[in-house]
């Protein structure tokens, strides 16, 4: 029989084998303990730890950096074999031995018992000494790892195979240059694709506030590491002279974040990523171009609740500044200087030094333009020179206009040259000359629609015609159904009571068919009726307005200088259309115009305050100190 021996070796396996030999048995080995040997380079002394002094080893540049060689001695018990274990360990290793993990297999299926989670921490080191690993660096986890296992097989839950974390070494990192990475591409540089529009460049994609614009990932220096088996991995050096540098930010508009590898960049706020060679990066809320067009920036869009620029600066008086095409703007703050070419442009505040094209389409809450040959809607609009344009506005300032159009509540012209049409809501003024063929219409179609005429509005009035009518009908057939309603009633709720009983003839039973029907008209009348009526009392409320609306309005000739043909109308809707013409001339000079309800005609005179035009003067000028300011 031989009794179990006790011995402290480095290499256990070979120590069985003697023993093996000597007492002719199979016999075994469990590991009670084991300490770990290091030697430093040029030196013969040995530094010990013991199995609880390990914990240094967890860091790093101590494991790959302290000892030139870390070897292991292990306390054993040699011991008879007792039967096969129901489970055997296998290591898996990555190439450079500095990952290892553990895969317990089963070829039945494990069952629990007292001594489970012992004999799998003992399999596994033994397993480790015959790879020659170092039982060293072991996951923090392991033991919670096998415990778990052995709960669940404790539960009656039977496993074949359990993988699980054994213990990591320190790879070796080789040289790698620092990197910098764009996540958002700057404005300037995005260039038409293959299938992407011109609504789809990098000015109309500005950053968001807090987007990740890029990041610096640091230069990582070689780095020795050292392996499950205590073997030491050298790294290359491979250094390069092209090493990218870290950002320095010249400004707040970009803020960043440090990681232990790289720096993120991100936008403080929204717009326009961009870099120059004296500000750097920075996401700038004025964008200053020379010129807009298809082949320099495609088109410019941003969210127009943010306080965004646009300054273009052409410097070549042969080009226009925003050339014509399929290229838009919409941005809330637009400076031109220059002309723009058949281009539409959406702005809160727009600001033209140059001319518009007879094709251009803008719309701005307040514009200032130099010389408008196109489309213009806005809440505010001052004109040096209007040539061939149309402006729709609240309010028009125009130093002078020939051959254009303007609708807008109040209108100030300097300078009222040939063939226009206006057509004021509530006050117009000419102030210094009018010269011939002009048209001063003022008319309540305006109120429909923008391009309504006489002829919707008669067909308004047929539907108005028609929508009374129709009451009248449904009152009527409504007026009929409730009669019948309250005439039947009480005889249908006395035969609903035999109903119940089931005691009715076929003609009761017709009644109530009948009876119920006509409620069912009824109801449909009903919401027939409060329909037309809502939409009766809309239309009423329009048509009193529309009589209402020339009669208000005023005209203000204080031209001394007035041509021939120009022609004052006012519409007048009342039960009819009445239109009345005058004509202007001389003797108009400082007078007037308005339409009388009373006299039913339009009245002239020269009775009134000079502040009156003053008030609509500074009323139509005064968005534009806005402009001069911008």
């Amino acid at each position: 029989m031989y009794k179990a021996k006790i011995l402290q070796t480095k290499i256990p396996f070979e120590s069985l084998e003697n023993e093996e030999k000597i007492s002719k048995m199979a016999l075994d080995f469990s590991v009670l303990d084991y300490q770990t040997l290091c030697y430093k380079k040029d030196s013969e002394q040995e530094k010990i730890y013991s199995s609880k002094e390990l914990d240094i080893f967890y860091n790093d540049d101590f494991f790959v950096e302290e000892y030139e060689s870390i070897n292991q001695e292990y306390k054993i018990e040699i011991h008879p074999k007792t039967q096969e274990k129901l489970f055997r360990i296998r290591l898996n290793a990555n190439e450079d031995f500095t990952i290892l993990n553990a895969v317990l297999l089963s070829d039945e299926k494990l069952f629990y018992y007292e001594d489970l989670k012992k004999d799998i921490l003992n399999s596994l080191f033994k397993q480790l000494i015959k790879e020659r690993f170092l039982i060293l660096r072991l996951s923090k986890n392991l033991e919670q790892d096998i415990e778990r296992f052995v709960q669940i097989l404790k539960e009656s839950k039977t496993q074949t195979e359990f993988e699980f974390k054994v213990c990591r070494g320190v790879a070796a990192k080789a040289y790698k240059m620092g990197e910098m990475i764009f996540h958002k591409e700057l404005s300037s540089k995005q260039r038409k694709q293959k299938d992407m529009s011109y609504d789809e460049l990098g000015y109309c994609n500005p950053v968001k506030k807090d987007d990740l614009l890029l990041e610096f990932i640091y230069t990582q220096e070689a780095k020795s590491g050292r392996n499950l088996r205590g073997k030491t991995l050298m790294a290359l050096e491979e250094k390069s002279l092209d090493e990218p540098k870290k950002l320095e930010l010249k400004d707040k508009s970009i803020y960043e974040k440090d990681f232990e590898d790289r720096v993120k960049y991100y936008a403080a706020h929204y717009g326009f990523f961009t870099y120059d060679s004296l500000n750097g990066y920075s996401v700038s809320k004025v964008l200053k171009v020379e010129s807009v067009g298809l082949k320099t920036t495609g088109s410019i869009k941003v969210d127009m609740n943010e306080e965004i620029s646009l300054e273009v600066s052409n410097t070549n008086d042969l080009n226009d500044a925003i050339k014509g095409g399929i290229v838009n703007i919409q941005v809330p703050h637009v400076k031109i200087n220059g002309s723009i070419g058949d281009a539409k442009i959406i702005a809160k505040i727009l600001n033209i030094s140059g001319g518009t094209h007879r094709e251009s389409e803008l719309l701005a809450d307040t514009a200032f333009i130099n010389i408008h040959r196109g489309f213009l809607e806005a809440q505010n609009a001052y004109i040096d020179k209007l040539e061939n344009g149309k402006v729709i506005a609240k309010n028009v300032y125009v130093k002078a206009s020939i051959s254009s159009e303007i609708e807008a509540d109040y209108i100030f012209v300097e300078e009222l040259l040939p063939n226009n049409k206006l057509y004021p809501k509530k006050a117009l003024v000419v102030e210094k000359s009018l010269k011939t063929g002009n048209l001063i219409h003022i008319t309540p179609l305006l109120m429909l629609d923008k391009n309504s005429n006489e002829t919707e509005y008669e067909d308004l009035q047929t539907l108005f015609s028609e929508i009374k009518l129709k009451i009248k009908e449904l009152s009527k057939q409504m007026g009929n159904h409730y009669e019948f309603l309250i005439k039947n009633q009480s005889n249908v709720i006395r035969l609903k009571k035999f109903e119940n009983k089931g005691n009715l003839t076929i003609m009761q039973k017709k009644i109530l068919i009948v009876y119920e029907k006509i409620v069912q008209k009824y109801n449909h009348c009903v919401q027939g009726y409060k329909k037309l009526i809502n939409l009766y009392y809309q239309m009423d409320s329009k048509f009193k307005m529309l009589q209402k609306y020339s009669y208000g309005t005023e005209i203000y000739i204080k031209a001394k200088e007035i041509s021939y043909e120009n022609i004052l109308y006012f519409d007048i809707f009342d039960t009819e259309r009445i239109r009345k013409k005058h004509i202007l001339n001389e003797q108009d000079s400082g007078k007037l115009f308005y339409f009388s309800q009373e006299r039913m005609s339009v009245i002239s005179t020269k009775n009134y305050g000079e502040n009156h035009t003053e008030k609509i003067k500074a009323l139509t000028r005064k968005p534009f100190e806005l402009i001069f300011s911008y």
